[in-house]
């Protein structure tokens, strides 16, 4: 199962943390993967190259490989996550992350966390 942990302070996104493996059907065909990796992958290029937010400041970091799968983006700094745009940016992939949901549940977890 591909756990998302979304965090948020004061209401705010900070930061999100994927972990794990859909298991939907075998590697290169698995649909709810493909999806959550497109959104991550999506949020990761709108916050890098949209907004100019270094990979630095998202303190980002990916893995995969069969045994294991993590993507994170974990901010620090408020003046970058109190930024509008970088909620919306966010809100985005929560949205795609419930769509997913609704016909996938089997497979994804959406947990949220106070930081």
């Amino acid at each position: 199962m591909l756990e998302i942990k979304l965090f948020n302070r004061k209401n705010l996104f900070t930061g999100v943390l994927i972990t794990g493996h859909a298991d939907f059907c075998e590697p290169g065909y698995d649909i709810v993967c493909a999806g959550v990796s497109t959104l991550s992958m999506s949020l990761v290029n709108f916050l890098n190259t949209t907004l100019e937010i270094s990979i630095d400041d998202l303190n980002y970091f990916s893995i995969e490989n069969e045994d294991s799968s993590v993507f994170s983006i974990n901010v620090e700094n408020p003046e970058i996550y109190n930024n509008n745009e970088f909620q919306l940016g966010f809100k985005f992939f929560e949205i795609g992350i419930k769509s997913l949901l609704q016909d996938y549940s089997d497979y994804i977890k959406l947990i949220y966390q106070e930081v």
